[in-house]
């Protein structure tokens, strides 16, 4: 049987889920809760109930851990970017406290550095993954003394909401400004032109969590471990 919780991002809900699945006596827990901090998740250890965890690690090591290599797709994109001429690239981030937004900026900054690109705060813009936050940042880029010629967007619902902002300033997407975003969802492929992405296997990632937690279920005792699955770039109008 299978126990699903959806809290949200409030503490309340996550606290009374994880009381349930205790009271319960679950076998095992995996959670996405990138946000929720390592004192959540340990009465469940404390309980002997093994958890795996999927998003960027912020659980300390009594967990498992199954992720996309954010700094790595952040990077990816930027370098394809500058491979294609592009000088000034800039970004639209999630909120910078927590990852996913944290470490793919991380890995932008450390990808203009690896192609000899300066870095220039002013092509950063903060948006909180949502549409219209990423419309509103590229108003922002492109009111800049020195707009840029490329947009890495950390995920795609900005970057779609940087398109339409785009395309209501009749600024030709590829040809004046190219944009690159992040998860490959259905609408990616819709919008015109068609957004480049890169794809992060989320079913892949569901597999190989269910299949670590049946590893501690089988008596593995060892250290937490972090596995990494690959992403991949898929090209498309937009760049």
């Amino acid at each position: 049987m299978v126990l699903l919780g959806d809290a949200g991002a409030s503490s309340p809900p996550v606290e009374a889920f994880l009381s349930e699945a205790i009271q319960r006596r679950v076998d095992g827990v995996v959670a996405a809760a990138v946000n929720v901090p390592d004192e959540k998740l340990q009465p469940l250890t404390d309980a002997n109930i093994p958890v795996v965890t999927i998003g960027t690690p912020r659980h300390g090591t009594f967990t498992d851990v199954v992720s996309a290599n954010d700094e790595r797709i952040a990077a990816d994109a930027v370098a394809y970017l500058a491979e294609r001429g592009h000088r000034r690239i800039a970004t639209i981030t999630g909120p910078t406290e927590t990852a996913p937004g944290s470490t793919r900026l991380v890995g932008y900054r450390n990808a203009l550095g690896a192609a000899g690109l300066p870095y220039a705060p002013a092509l950063e813009c903060l948006g909180d993954w949502t549409r219209d936050s990423g419309a509103k940042a590229m108003a922002r880029l492109l009111d800049a003394e020195e707009p840029p010629t490329a947009v890495f967007c950390a995920n795609d619902m900005m970057a779609i909401g940087a398109l339409h902002t785009l395309r209501a300033r009749g600024i030709d997407v590829p040809s004046d400004i190219a944009l690159v975003g992040v998860d490959d969802i259905e609408s990616a492929a819709l919008v015109q032109p068609a957004l480049t992405t890169i794809a992060i296997p989320a079913q892949e990632i569901g597999r190989v969590a269910g299949e670590q937690l049946l590893t501690r279920l089988d008596g593995d005792r060892g250290p937490g471990r972090h596995t990494l699955v690959q992403h991949c770039l898929v090209i498309r109008e937009s760049t």
